[in-house]
């Protein structure tokens, strides 16, 4: 960590130069989400989640909850673990409610939550990114911004005003803080039933919220996301501050270099850096052809999420309680109070398995977010030559009967005298070609400290599966 992150140049630098950044977003922690509790679609948003604990444990009872999950969900066990993974940033996405009441009076508690994650990310040369991800009124109108099912921040003057004055509330605190890697200014704002109704709205009160911070804050990366859930930058003519980057967000589609033509070319014309602030929710191969494309593009990353229950997809999966079905299987019918007795000792036991521990880390998935896999896919290259395409399947999601592990059934097809590079932990031992069809020759060139690069070049007209890497035996 070598001073602020900026904009320089259509990339992003700080004082020691370019930047190829590699994060994992802490989703769940101060905005719950349903699907990652594993809960019904009644209780999805923050505030449904908050509601569905306070009926079980009463009002009292439910803010010790939610103080000591807050304590304990996000620690330095949790942050000790993606260090040693190499990842070098977080996401923290932010509910207002926790900042600011509706008067707009400060609440201590919320930020002092952010200010010890900024003190422990500050001593592992972790950078933070602040994200809105639940602004006052709401910007999407569904449950992942807490809203009560409209976007009203678009709606009611009142709710601008207070995201405008929380943004000058959080740049004024911030403002010297070089572990704030950037202010995400909004997430994913204005789906897309909601893009063509109040699109034309989105980029005035970015204005309005950019001067805000700039009049107490020179220093910080202003980050803009897009509508139709970060992926439309069209409603952007010219850039808002000269310091500031376009954020996009990829899910369930081919990770391939054409995926990227939009982004890049409204980042070109705009003249400013791409961000990906969200990706994940799918297979191992998935992820690892995913954070390849963006490498190979020059543009930093960020995984989402850290931490959900009973679930594989995250760099933690926190084990379910006992009884765990009688809140996920719950549809809002009346209760018990055998019911409830059980309910909240799955709460209860829930917070006792919220803290991390290091050796339950998804090892699998943090080695395919790095490419440090036992099995590299094919779409994980980082360079080819001309005349190499890839055959990508349908189907991408791990949800839609595909376990996380399963391999990805892409095939490169190479032409005789073509090759296709893949970059290897120098550790690895004779990587084995997975060849559908053809011949190839494999070569091994030491590049970068501790990897080297991986040359696969075709002999006859081949078409390759992935990359085997078998580890040396440890002595």
């Amino acid at each position: 960590m070598s001073g602020f992150v900026r904009a320089r140049e259509g990339a992003l630098v700080d004082d020691s130069g370019p930047l190829l950044l590699r994060g994992v977003g802490l989703g769940n922690w101060l905005v719950p989400e349903g699907y990652m509790w594993g809960l019904g679609p009644l209780f999805q948003s923050p505030r449904q989640i908050e509601g569905l604990v306070a009926s079980v444990l009463g009002w009292h009872e439910a803010q010790e909850f939610w103080r000591r999950w807050r304590a304990s969900y996000v620690t330095e066990v949790d942050l000790d673990v993606l260090v040693t993974a190499g990842l070098d940033h977080v996401r923290l996405p932010m509910n207002w409610r926790l900042l600011m009441s509706v008067d707009g009076t400060v609440l201590p508690d919320g930020f002092e939550t952010i200010d010890l994650l900024l003190e422990r990310c500050r001593s592992r040369g972790l950078r933070v990114v602040l994200d809105l991800h639940a602004a006052p009124g709401g910007q999407t109108g569904t449950n992942i911004d807490d809203s009560l099912g409209l976007p009203e921040l678009f709606l009611d003057d009142h709710w601008k005003m207070l995201t405008v004055q929380l943004w000058r509330t959080i740049a004024e605190r911030y403002a010297n803080e070089e572990a704030v890697l950037a202010y995400d200014l909004l997430n994913e704002p204005l789906p897309h039933q909601w893009a063509d109704a109040f699109g034309a709205d989105l980029i005035p009160l970015y204005a309005e919220i950019t001067a805000a911070i700039r009049a107490v804050d020179r220093h910080h990366l202003l980050m803009y996301e897009g509508t139709r859930w970060a992926t439309d930058f069209a409603d952007f003519t010219a850039p808002l501050d000269p310091n500031s980057a376009l954020q996009f967000h990829k899910y369930w589609s081919r990770p391939d270099d054409a995926s990227l033509t939009d982004h890049l070319a409204a980042a070109s014309r705009l003249g400013m850096p791409l961000y990906m602030g969200e990706t994940g929710e799918n297979t191992l191969d998935w992820l690892a052809s995913a954070t390849a494309l963006y490498e190979r593009a020059g543009i930093s990353w960020c995984f989402w999420p850290h931490k959900k229950v009973q679930n594989p997809a995250g760099v933690f999966s926190i084990p379910a309680p006992r009884d765990w079905e009688v809140l996920t299987e719950y549809q809002g019918e009346q209760v018990t109070p055998a019911w409830k007795a059980r309910a909240a000792a799955a709460l209860w036991e829930l917070l006792e398995s919220v803290p991390s521990n290091p050796r339950a880390a998804n090892q699998e998935l943090l080695d395919a977010l790095m490419r440090r896999t036992v099995r590299l896919p094919v779409g994980a290259y980082v360079d080819h030559s001309p005349g190499v395409t890839i055959s990508w399947p349908d189907a991408f999601d791990y949800d839609q009967g595909t376990g996380m592990s399963d391999p990805m059934d892409a095939v490169a097809h190479v032409p005789a005298g073509g090759w296709i590079d893949y970059q290897v932990p120098s550790s690895t031992v004779e990587p084995t070609v997975s060849v559908h069809s053809g011949e190839v020759g494999v070569a091994t060139q030491a590049t970068t400290s501790g990897w080297s690069r991986l040359r696969v070049r075709a002999v006859t007209d081949a078409a390759l599966r992935g990359v085997v890497l078998d580890d040396p035996e440890p002595e």
